[in-house]
């Protein structure tokens, strides 16, 4: 798939994937959508992102890794992650807070797009735990 293509105009005039005739014919079985825990999104801070906002959970498998990107989503929001902390607490799977400044998705994400391709990857929904940013006792287990 093309990522510049995912991100395109996401309106009813839009030729990106996701639209037309057969607007999710393509957006299943992506391989490497891979969910966030609290090591990646600590690996997030100080970058700038762009992300497709869903109405509703993204389906993941786990072996092999793979994300189903159809259904209904909301746009899209360009932001950059400034902090992420431990919520001690709260239930003991709470993922961390994460403090983030939006910005204009139409100017920053029709820059150059780029993947995160440094997420840890876990080995099941469960696996690892990690709810701690950056702190190695909580996180044995990704691949």
């Amino acid at each position: 798939m093309r990522l510049r293509s995912f991100f395109e105009n996401r309106g009813a005039s839009s030729t990106g994937l996701g639209t037309g005739d057969s607007p999710e014919v393509r957006l299943d079985k992506i391989p490497d959508v891979t969910p966030l825990r609290a090591d990646g999104l600590y690996g997030l801070i100080d970058k700038t992102a762009c992300a497709v906002v869903y109405e509703s959970d993204v389906s993941i498998n786990y072996s092999p890794l793979e994300g189903n990107l159809q259904g209904e989503n909301l746009g899209t929001v360009a932001f950059q992650v400034l902090d992420v902390v431990y919520l001690p607490g709260f239930s003991t799977g709470t993922l961390p807070r994460v403090r983030i400044e939006i910005f204009d998705a139409n100017e920053v994400c029709e820059e150059s797009l780029n993947l995160y391709l440094d997420a840890p990857e876990p080995l099941s929904s469960s696996k690892p735990y990690d709810v701690k940013p950056n702190d190695g006792s909580d996180n044995n287990g990704y691949q």
